[in-house]
């Protein structure tokens, strides 16, 4: 019971403090917990099932069997049929995608030194990968993500890429700005990307210098 007990213990706090240092780009979900439900379970029936004497024996018995059998199809078939699981499956290709064209950008030393304002639509892979002090935004289009309105205040989200710019600039406080967008995540599609001519005008206009503008990403630089 003192083993089942730390070890929940250590597990939720590790759990809490990883996503809230790292913003592992989603809320903890039964998927991060599910792990500790055995040793849950284990301190709250030890009592009951540690009965070795009298007419119950056998039937406890009986019950402890079904009982791990049961957690044992539940945990197979939650990962294996699950949304949560299938879709961190189907994310991998996109946030490859993100992290191998933003890392030479968002994960540079001197951005560190600079104190750039690092902004990207998939943070959490750069604050983990390179511990970069990227920030989160999100959604960025909004037409894309309708079932977000209703989880965001009124004054968040953006209706496309160029409002999502111009917000990030006038909230930069003077620094200098890097900002990587990239495909698959908070109303980012492939179809955004690249940016139209028109787009790329008004940015260059503003005094932003495109980097990178294509199917896998779209990375600006702003200086102070």
């Amino acid at each position: 019971m003192v083993f089942s007990a730390t070890y929940i213990v250590i597990g939720s706090a590790i759990v809490i403090a990883a996503r809230t240092r790292y913003q592992w780009g989603e809320l903890i979900s039964v998927r991060h917990t599910l792990q500790y439900t055995p040793f849950l379970l284990a301190i709250l029936l030890m009592p009951v099932l540690s009965v070795t004497t009298g007419h119950l024996t056998k039937t406890l018995r009986v019950f402890k069997v079904i009982l791990v059998i049961a957690l044992v199809f539940f945990h197979t078939h939650y990962a294996l049929y699950t949304e949560a699981f299938q879709d961190r499956n189907k994310d991998y290709a996109m946030l490859l995608n993100a992290y191998e064209t933003g890392k030479n950008d968002l994960c540079a030393i001197e951005n560190e030194e600079s104190n750039a304002f690092l902004i990207s639509n998939w943070a959490y892979v750069f604050r983990i990968e390179c511990a970069s002090r990227t920030r989160q935004i999100e959604p960025v289009h909004l037409t894309h993500n309708k079932n977000m309105q209703n989880l965001i205040a009124d004054h968040e989200g953006y209706n496309n890429l160029i409002d999502a710019i111009t917000d990030i600039q006038k909230k930069s406080k003077n620094r200098p700005i890097q900002i990587g967008f990239f495909p698959g995540r908070f109303g980012i599609e492939a179809t955004d990307l690249p940016l139209p001519k028109n787009d790329q005008q008004t940015l260059l206009n503003a005094g932003w210098i495109i980097i990178r503008n294509d199917k896998h990403g779209l990375l600006l630089y702003y200086t102070k």
